[in-house]
């Protein structure tokens, strides 16, 4: 029996799976047929790829090839790795749940993404609730500035909604340096950071990243969770868009994550020398971005660009000069057909973007290697415009009047503002801190964990929600609450005073 790769891909993967089983089965020794060995590579991997949890014992134990084909899946190089790190350690009492029922998938999902997909929630609580959070702590903006009262609804309803929820607890987050945790440790609190170390190969990190983040495990993994679990994530997930309550977007969330695991991968890398690993993860990483960007070629490129800025400034902290060519080149492909001063216009905001984040030596090593000038004593951010940036602008456009046609508009784009984010504090001695919720650690483990504190200059409190929370505050924001319901519901747009609000009644 034969059959034409086109008749093979018309049939249904169930059908496939079982009629390779039968030909297996059917392949007697005396003639030597192994039809399996003549399929595609292409049909063979699709068809595991779409039947994989449902069939995947079955598959492996069909035949060698079939078993081969399983083991060397996305999938199982991901979660088959994951399985032998929890079964290897030996594990306190504590960690024994680590390995019970890591026979579902989903379960192993949901602990590799744990993490990561907290550590992003909270950091985007604090970036939409943040403003309020400081608003209802200065009673100076409370007098002088008014709120539109749906707002203050709003940031009340978040708060009540998630008051008992672990990451806004007093002291649930830390600052930790990577390099201090045991890997005892490592492995239940950070299994992804503990598989990229034994991932060899930056391709095979690149596959993790794309089977954590993929469309298949992410529908699996919630589909696989807890009601209580996922009615818990569209909580930390609301956000506000103009002012307004929006629910949690799945998608946007699903990106925010994606970046958090790819700033995050790139940092272990960093820290554990592993830059030529960092250089192929980087320069094989743009497809994965553009499958989290729906196709939209503009935001795509801005996003991995931005991801390049990143790998650009921890390549100039450890001064790695051949990683940081590399990432130039990335960076150097939107510039080739500037000037060099328009160049530099571009490129030299990064390093002054890192002097203002206290980077002082991967700052004067980057300016070094790229060319830019430097004066002493501080700058200001970039965002406020130095006046050496702004006389470099100068010159280029001098130089390129001819970018009048709207180039020089599209020019200053590629300008991206370097910012580091509130989960990462990167200093200048080559220590870099993950904020990890801390919960989780026995209180040996939490001994060994020094605290490195925020970035600067844009320090990140990450007690902010607790003390907004705690019983006297809350009480308080109820009270308001309570007094302002009654003259306009939860959809009033007036703007209102706090103080004025409270001095009424």
């Amino acid at each position: 029996m034969k059959l034409s790769d086109t008749h093979f891909l018309s049939l249904t993967t169930l059908g496939l799976s079982f009629w390779l089983e039968a030909q297996t089965a059917l392949s007697a020794p005396a003639n030597g047929v192994n039809h399996l060995e003549k399929l595609p590579f292409e049909v063979l991997y699709n068809v595991i790829n779409d039947v994989y949890f449902e069939t995947r014992d079955a598959l492996a134990q069909t035949s060698t090839i079939l078993s081969a084909a399983v083991n060397k899946h996305p999938y199982e190089q991901t979660i088959g790795k994951y399985m032998a790190m929890c079964k290897g350690l030996a594990l306190s009492e504590a960690n024994k749940p680590l390995v019970e029922g890591l026979e579902r998938p989903e379960q192993i999902w949901q602990q590799l993404i744990h993490q990561p997909l907290f550590t992003t929630l909270f950091v985007n609580s604090y970036s939409n609730q943040g403003d309020m959070l400081q608003y209802m702590s200065d009673s100076t903006r409370q007098t002088e500035e008014n709120k539109r009262w749906s707002e203050i609804y709003d940031y009340y309803a978040y708060l009540k909604d998630n008051r008992d929820d672990p990451i806004f607890q007093k002291d649930a987050w830390r600052f930790i340096d990577l390099t201090s945790l045991k890997r005892p440790a490592l492995v239940p609190q950070l299994p992804l950071m503990a598989i990229v170390d034994d991932l060899v190969d930056p391709m095979h990190i690149l596959q993790v990243l794309d089977v954590l983040t993929g469309p298949g495990m992410h529908d699996l993994g919630q589909e696989g969770m807890e009601h209580t679990e996922w009615n818990r994530i569209a909580n930390l997930g609301r956000s506000k868009v103009n002012g307004l309550r929006v629910d949690l977007h799945i998608a946007k969330l699903s990106l925010e994550v994606f970046n958090t695991l790819v700033n995050l991968i790139l940092v272990r890398l960093a820290t554990t020398g592993r830059f030529n690993d960092m250089e192929a993860f980087v320069l094989n990483l743009k497809p994965s971005v553009e499958a989290h960007h729906s196709g939209n070629h503009i935001q795509s490129d801005y996003a991995y660009q931005k991801t390049n800025r990143f790998a650009i400034v921890l390549a100039a902290m450890f001064g790695e000069t051949h990683a940081l060519g590399t990432f130039t080149g990335v960076f150097d492909l939107l510039l080739n057909f500037f000037s060099e001063n328009r160049r530099l216009a571009n490129q030299c905001p990064l390093v002054y973007e890192m002097q203002a984040y206290g980077l002082d030596h991967g700052a004067e090593y980057l300016a070094s290697v790229w060319g830019c000038p430097l004066t002493h004593g501080e700058f200001v951010r970039v965002t406020e415009v130095a006046p050496i940036i702004e006389n470099l602008a100068e010159v280029a456009h001098a130089d390129d009047q001819e970018d009048d046609d709207g180039l020089n508009d599209w020019d200053q784009g590629l300008t991206i503002d370097f910012v580091i984010p509130n989960y990462l504090h990167l200093q200048n001695n080559g220590q870099i801190g993950i904020l990890i919720p801390i919960s989780g650690f026995n209180e040996q483990d939490k001994a060994c964990l020094p605290d490195l504190g925020p970035q600067k200059p844009d320090a990140f409190d990450v007690n902010l929600f607790a003390r907004q929370l705690n019983p006297e505050n809350f009480e308080s924001l109820q009270h308001l609450v309570s007094l302002g319901f009654q003259r306009f519901g939860d959809q009033g747009y007036e703007r209102v005073s706090i103080q004025n609000l409270t001095a009424n009644n």
